[in-house]
């Protein structure tokens, strides 16, 4: 892949019902990244990439970081100066004083993050801890290539977009491909809860690691008033953003819930209802 600035622009743009509002790129020798914005948070200066130390660290995302002013305070408090509200600037400063597995574990969101140290010449990957952002990356001729969009990557050159036979099989009974496959040969998925490092002089030395997994043991009981509190304040830290914020409302305890404490805290907040003309089906009412 020659002209690197040129596919970026062009996987940007396949992607830009995924991010109406414009687009950011950063290139240097033999490295394009880029991405598509849907704007937030800092609707003015929030456009990535996002620097630190000096411009050697570099961050993109796909996504919201929920807990990213009280970190932003915890970063400042160690000397760490901010120029945007966006909380990707907070994903720079983050791998800068603590690390990428560090960071992961204290970031509360949803997120598929790419940042790239260009002193050590690593890119790192990661995806938020229950796979709500997508991450797929493949690996053809000596180069690593990554997306949150599996066809934009089916439709690089030399990438093997060959349907995998085990893959569709398992699509075909559950309608989704668990684990790292996908339904292309060439191209696999980052999971839940993992991060990936790519050293940019060796990108066929890829590394993959776990930084979350769900405990699975003995249940614990909780406080009727300790529950409450966890999902008043899920539901408060998702209500942070510098654009109108909605929540879809279906016929279901768990939306009305959401619905409850997000009006509780934004008296008035828009709900939005589908409906259907099958009775089976329909909610609406």
């Amino acid at each position: 892949l020659t002209d690197l600035p040129h596919i970026a622009n062009v996987m940007g743009k396949a992607m830009r019902s995924r991010g109406p509002d414009g687009d950011g790129f950063f290139f240097a020798d033999g490295i394009a990244l880029g991405m598509r914005r849907l704007s937030i948070i800092d609707l003015e200066h929030g456009w990535q990439p996002l620097y630190a130390r000096n411009k050697s660290i570099v961050a993109f995302q796909n996504g919201e970081i929920y807990n990213h002013q009280s970190l932003r305070r915890e970063l400042e408090s160690k000397g760490y100066e901010f120029l945007t509200q966006s909380d990707t600037e907070v994903l720079a400063h983050g791998f800068d004083a603590w690390g990428m597995a560090e960071l992961l574990r204290r970031v509360d969101g949803m997120y598929a993050m790419a940042i790239l140290d260009l002193d050590r010449r690593v890119l790192f990957l990661g995806r938020d801890r229950f796979g709500e952002k997508p991450l797929f990356y493949c690996q053809q001729g000596g180069g690593f290539a990554y997306s949150s969009d599996l066809l934009t990557l089916a439709a690089l050159p030399g990438i093997n977009a060959e349907l995998d036979s085990q893959g569709l099989d398992r699509y075909l009974a559950l309608h989704f491909v668990p684990g790292e496959r996908t339904i292309a040969k060439g191209i696999w998925r980052l999971s839940p809860g993992e991060w990936l490092s790519v050293p940019l002089d060796h990108p066929e030395n890829i590394s993959r690691s776990r930084y979350f997994r769900q405990p699975l043991g003995t249940s614990r009981r909780i406080s009727e008033d300790a529950l409450a509190e966890l999902v008043e304040r899920a539901v408060h830290s998702r209500l942070i953003a510098d654009v109108p914020v909605g929540v879809f409302l279906s016929g279901g305890l768990d939306s009305s819930l959401v619905a409850a404490i997000a009006a509780k805290r934004s008296p008035g907040i828009s709900t939005f209802s589908m409906g259907f003309g099958s009775g089976e089906h329909d909610e609406s009412k």
